[in-house]
């Protein structure tokens, strides 16, 4: 995140430099003429447009990514449930003379192992 926001300052920091030594008047032509504007604003309107299609193009990436973590949480958080239930009937099931430290040795084994 901090790398992103040093490379979009140091983009914009370029980008006002180069635009204040470039303050001419661009003609663009299209299919149905032709419109004058200033370069500054010209690119400004461009890398904003540059955004904005970047931002749509990953949006839905990063919502199914979003998504995928939230599903994943809650199996995780399930599953250590489960595992806290499992320990807890293989207490019950030993024999009073194993000690915590056997049931926890055995639990770890499993956990490795997957």
């Amino acid at each position: 995140m901090r790398g992103t926001l040093v490379a979009a300052l140091i983009l914009a920091i370029l980008v006002t430099l180069f635009v204040l030594k470039n303050n001419n008047i661009v003609t663009i032509n299209y299919l149905f003429g032709q419109k004058n504007f200033s370069l500054p604003v010209l690119l400004f309107a461009l890398l904003g447009l540059g955004g904005i299609i970047t931002f749509l193009a990953s949006f839905p990436s990063w919502y199914r990514s979003r998504k995928q973590i939230g599903r994943l949480k809650k199996e995780v958080h399930k599953l250590t449930s489960e595992l806290n239930e499992t320990r807890a009937e293989l207490l019950k099931l030993k024999p009073s003379s194993a000690s915590n430290e056997d049931v926890d040795d055995f639990t770890k084994d499993v956990e490795t192992e997957y």
